[in-house]
């Protein structure tokens, strides 16, 4: 009798635990919620990139169905409810790999039009509601790749990979607001390198980690500037491995989309 007693309660245990497991499992899956801030469209399909512009979260994305480049912000800290999406450069097919930032107490961007230049583009106030002119940073041709924005001392700065000779790049304003920009330094001169550029301020000075194809599989490599302004960079390479024809022209192919 005792034994079945035992028994029993253990059963009756094992199905508690095993209920408060069902209950805990969906509590865990929930605790992410997702809404639709733009359904205009066809929104979104070249990049977007998310910052908190004045105490609340903003994205600034690229519309395909007009070929604008829009920016919204949430009206609240926690992003639940959103405001009107905001046309920040109309000019062309505008808005490829868009990286946004603030910068100087306001919103800016950095992308890429038409596949051809880059560009950047700052807000006038902090909100993001109006915007300035946006400002030619250099010819980039054929690019379509990742830029990456960062306020490097004090003054705005993008990396990316230049389209037309494949090179990974770096520009760095001349003034907070990023209205001048001085000249392009060359970072990675391979000759296929820069994708998935990403700028971040480690120990005081500009570095990028970034895809290397130059050998025909993709490579994970780091640059360190040598000095704050990044006048010069210290390259960190990874271990390659040797050149492989066959590798790399199917890497290249996928690449186009002509293979799996």
């Amino acid at each position: 009798m005792n034994t079945r007693r035992t028994t029993a309660k253990r059963i009756r245990i094992l199905l508690l635990v095993a209920a408060a497991m069902l209950l805990i499992v969906p509590v865990a899956y929930a605790a992410w919620s997702a809404l639709t801030v733009d359904s205009t469209g066809d929104v979104a399909t070249m990049g977007t990139s998310l910052a908190v512009v004045n105490g609340a979260p903003a994205i600034s994305y690229s519309d395909r169905t007009t070929e604008d480049l829009k920016y919204v912000r949430a009206t609240n800290a926690d992003g639940s409810a959103w405001g009107a999406p905001v046309t920040v450069d109309s000019y062309g097919e505008v808005g490829h790999a868009t990286s946004l930032e603030v910068v100087n107490g306001a919103p800016a961007i950095s992308y890429f039009a038409r596949g051809v230049y880059l560009r950047y583009v700052r807000a006038t106030n902090a909100d993001g509601s109006t915007w300035g002119a946006p400002v030619k940073v250099a010819d980039s041709y054929y690019s379509y790749q990742a830029t990456s924005l960062e306020v490097v001392n004090g003054n705005p700065a993008i990396s990316y990979k230049d389209g037309l000779d494949g090179h990974l790049k770096y520009v760095r304003a001349t003034d907070a607001d990023g209205s001048a920009w001085g000249a392009l330094v060359t970072v990675d001169s391979g000759n296929s390198v820069g994708q998935c550029a990403s700028l971040a301020v480690v120990n005081g000075h500009p570095a990028i980690s970034y895809e290397d194809l130059d050998l025909g599989t993709g490579d994970l490599k780091y640059a360190r500037a040598d000095n704050p302004n990044a006048v010069t960079l210290r390259e960190f390479r990874t271990a390659a491995p040797a050149f492989d024809p066959a590798v790399w022209l199917a890497d290249l192919l996928r690449r186009w989309g002509l293979a799996q």
